[in-house]
């Protein structure tokens, strides 16, 4: 049995799907003049954004009851909590006391990818066996090879090195850094303890010290999550 108190809920984020779902009827897509469509250029794709945060704002910081929160992660009572009772320990609680997270992935590009180019494969780390079946046959339509790998569409997943307009940079000494916002996470919890009782006294009871904590943060801020930048392609073929 898993006793929760609360939890702010996931939030999953679509830039490109979230103006359609939020804009009222009277700012409807219209249909583009075929001037105006000669006139455009872009590239069919997705950008997606994920946020997930449990008893936390916005910046990565625990709730404190502040504005509009209804809960106070540092209150005595500590709403911020959860609590596991394992089978055949009935009235034994192993109790997670004042947690908080929040983990953030931004930009997570989806398209297309006409053609590598003469550059696209690197023939030095070329895997044959990462496109056959299980019985060694190719999967690739023209053949598993380098140079057909180099003309073969594919589906690409891709992970920009920074944010636009942020050059990425480190300052140990000062602990400052700047760019570092593909991947942001971080996780508080004052402490773990084993607690007593039945399911409305031990995941909220207080007798017993705890003997864990943890804190993922940012080096300069202890509230503050940790950035991480990430940067690659990820090519899907044969589809």
């Amino acid at each position: 049995m898993i006793y929760q108190r609360s939890c702010r809920q996931a939030l999953l984020s679509l830039p490109l799907l979230g103006s359609f779902l939020f804009f009222p009827s009277a700012h409807a897509m219209q249909p583009m003049a075929d001037e105006e469509m000669s006139a455009a250029v872009a590239q069919d794709g997705v950008s997606v954004r994920l946020e997930l945060l449990i008893n936390a704002k916005a910046d990565g910081s625990p709730m404190d009851g502040t504005g509009d929160e209804q809960i106070d992660c540092s209150s005595a009572t500590d709403p911020c909590r959860f609590a596991m009772e394992f089978a055949g320990r009935d009235d034994k609680w192993l109790v997670f006391k004042g947690y908080s997270g929040i983990l953030r992935i931004n930009d997570i590009r989806l398209d297309a990818q006409a053609e590598l180019g003469t550059v696209g494969s690197n023939a030095a780390y070329f895997n044959v066996a990462k496109f056959q079946g299980l019985g060694g046959a190719c999967l690739l339509p023209g053949g598993c090879t380098v140079a057909n790998l180099n003309v073969s569409p594919a589906l690409r997943v891709s992970y920009p090195d920074t944010t636009p307009g942020f050059v990425t940079g480190a300052n140990p000494a000062a602990q400052v850094s700047s760019g570092f916002t593909s991947l942001e996470i971080g996780i508080a919890l004052d402490g773990i303890a084993v607690e007593f009782g039945n399911e409305s006294v031990g995941p909220l009871a207080n007798a017993n010290n705890p003997f864990l904590g943890l804190n993922v943060g940012d080096v300069a801020s202890a509230t503050a999550p940790s950035k991480i930048a990430i940067g690659g392609n990820a090519l899907i073929f044969g589809f």
